[in-house]
């Protein structure tokens, strides 16, 4: 077999398999709930944001609409994407009948879960493929090759394994919904996880900043965009300050009220165009010589 298996794991010697499931969940379940306190919080903010810059009031409800469209177009998606509940997580486990040491695949696409998961004191790395870098560090070619040979035997052929499934989460468990306040959860953890004022505002202002290099002074968007997205050119402060200044913040009532009707302050967008413009000036030269 010739499969590349970065997600590879094993038990420590003595460590038996149920109790470890045990442990597991223990170890993972606070971790998946942040992670979905954090994913919940980032479509508040961007619930919020988007409309508000935009110039338009906040409807009430916005927290439970946008969870609602994020459940809709995970609904469209294939388990299989990857992009289908980025907050799985799960293991396959098995037992190599010539070792008699119990060997893991972490399933896992969400890099906090991977961490928590890897720093378990019951399990150590145990990855193979075929390549020509460099072996992790302390494994020598003869272990290497017994990763190999372990793996071939527990996983023989693409879809043919002797592994057994453990899912932390049933396909049915609410997932973020348990942090809408709607079943008994608190809301606390998501808005203690939403993004810092200033890591909102760079987002908002390098998007009004690339906008304005599209609409304004005629730069190809993708040139735009990947100008602004790697700050390839002057410190975007000028835009990032602006934005910061205009922010709402996102609290429990505003997700639920909005805004009665308000909207930003007409004078944001002279603001920000002043300060694309300014921008514009110290990167005139750097965006010239991409047209």
């Amino acid at each position: 077999m010739s499969t590349k298996i970065g997600n590879g794991y094993r038990l420590k010697p003595g460590i038996e398999p149920f109790d470890f499931i045990a442990r597991l969940r223990e170890a993972m379940d606070p971790a998946r709930d942040l992670a979905d306190a954090k994913l919940l919080a980032s479509l508040y903010t961007e619930a919020v944001d988007r409309p508000w810059f935009r110039g338009e009031p906040i409807a009430p409800g916005a927290g439970w609409a946008a969870w609602r469209q994020w459940r809709l177009d995970q609904s469209k998606l294939s388990p299989m994407d990857r992009e289908h509940d980025p907050n799985e997580f799960g293991v396959q486990i098995g037992k190599d009948p010539v070792t008699g040491r119990y060997c893991l695949l972490r399933i896992a696409y969400n890099e906090d879960l991977r961490d928590v998961f890897g720093a378990m004191d019951e399990v150590e790395e145990y990855g193979s493929w075929n390549s020509t870098d460099e072996l992790p560090d302390g494994v020598t070619a003869e272990e290497w090759a017994e990763r190999r040979d372990v793996w071939d035997r527990l996983i023989p052929r693409t879809g043919r394994s002797d592994l057994l499934t453990f899912s932390l989460r049933h396909p049915s468990d609410d997932g973020l919904g348990r942090f809408l306040g709607q079943i008994g959860e608190g809301t606390e953890p998501v808005f203690a996880a939403v993004p810092s004022d200033r890591e909102r505002a760079a987002t908002v202002g390098p998007d009004a900043y690339c906008n304005y290099l599209v609409r304004e002074k005629g730069i190809d968007p993708m040139t735009a965009g990947t100008f602004v997205v790697f700050r390839r050119g002057a410190d975007q402060s000028p835009v990032i300050d602006v934005a910061a200044a205009h922010l709402l913040p996102i609290i429990p009532e505003l997700m639920a009220d909005g805004t009665d009707g308000a909207v930003i302050d007409p004078w944001y967008r002279r603001k920000m165009a002043d300060a694309c413009a300014a921008l514009y000036e110290l990167d005139r030269d750097a965006l010239e010589a991409r047209r």
